[in-house]
């Protein structure tokens, strides 16, 4: 219901409507509608960061490393976890009071795509940071532009890494 209606406009009515309980039913496991948001968003980001850590730890090139984050990273929000897709889907911003607490959530998962692009061997004029933000910007944002029957999310990621690094590292 997050993914699908964004974290304002979704109820715990609509949730226990959708899964046939009553709303209270929710409450006894959650204090709060935000409660129970903040345990979809730590699931989603908690299954992308450990299946993305263990994919690249099949790698040793830095450029391999980093593109099999990104195809990681995409498999999954494509997928069918709900959890990983609504991370993606609604943004912190859009939270209201949870927004700080998401943001530290999220700028933690990003810190593996930080160390990556850390040790990719780019021109010393690039900067880290945007190279970061614009290839997560296209990854996360795949949600709402893929549609079925593109390519796979390997070679859509491939292709998104191969417009933003050229993969040699030129001189400055």
């Amino acid at each position: 219901m997050f993914k699908e209606k964004g974290f304002e406009e979704t109820s715990i009515r609509d949730i226990a409507s959708k899964v046939g309980i009553l709303p209270g039913s929710i409450y006894y496991h959650f204090e709060s509608k935000d409660e129970l948001f903040m345990a979809v968003y730590r699931a989603g980001l908690d299954l992308l960061s450990r299946e993305v850590r263990a994919a690249v730890s099949e790698h040793d090139d830095p450029w391999e490393k980093f593109k099999t984050a990104c195809a990681t990273q995409l498999r999954i929000v494509l997928g069918e976890d709900d959890c990983a897709s609504t991370v993606m889907s609604v943004p912190p911003h859009e939270c209201g009071a949870l927004y700080e607490k998401l943001a530290v959530m999220r700028d933690d998962y990003e810190e593996i795509f930080k160390t990556l692009i850390q040790d990719l061997p780019l021109r010393k004029s690039i900067d880290q940071k945007y190279v970061r933000l614009a290839i997560l910007g296209a990854l996360n944002h795949a949600v709402i532009w893929y549609r079925p029957g593109m390519d796979e999310p390997e070679t859509i990621a491939n292709r998104i890494v191969e417009q933003f690094i050229d993969g040699e590292k030129v001189p400055d």
